[in-house]
């Protein structure tokens, strides 16, 4: 007995053209935040604060930004013990994406450090 079944096509992602243009830094945070909610709430700290628990880092490329969202946790006044940072690219046609994510959180079981993913763009130096 011989059984055929019929092989389905992958499914194609949808492609959603980007509406807005992003012509500057602030305009391709706001870009990332809508379309991103674990970095909604994230703010750039006020220069020369200290203690903040978030910031925005903006690198300007040639066709956009690649932004860097880091927040901080755990006695922050003194540097912060945990950090976290969300790396995105917003190109001037509106295109936004994620790049990657690094974690760097101390592990009190083991009293050292479990990190994940991998910095990027020289951020955290």
């Amino acid at each position: 007995m011989l059984l055929m079944t019929a092989c389905a096509a992958p499914e194609v992602p949808t492609v959603v053209p980007p509406t807005l243009l992003i012509t500057d830094a602030a305009s391709a945070i706001a870009a990332v935040k809508s379309q991103f909610a674990l970095v909604a709430q994230i703010r750039q700290k006020a220069p020369g604060a200290i203690g903040a628990t978030t910031d925005i880092t903006a690198i300007e490329r040639a066709d956009g930004w690649d932004l860097v969202f880091w927040v901080g946790s755990g006695d922050c006044p003194a540097g912060c013990i945990d950090n976290r940072y969300y790396y995105f690219s917003a190109k001037k046609d509106g295109r936004v994406m994620q790049a990657g994510e690094y974690a760097r959180i101390f592990n009190a079981d083991k009293n050292s450090f479990d990190t994940t993913g991998a910095p990027l763009w020289g951020v955290p130096n």
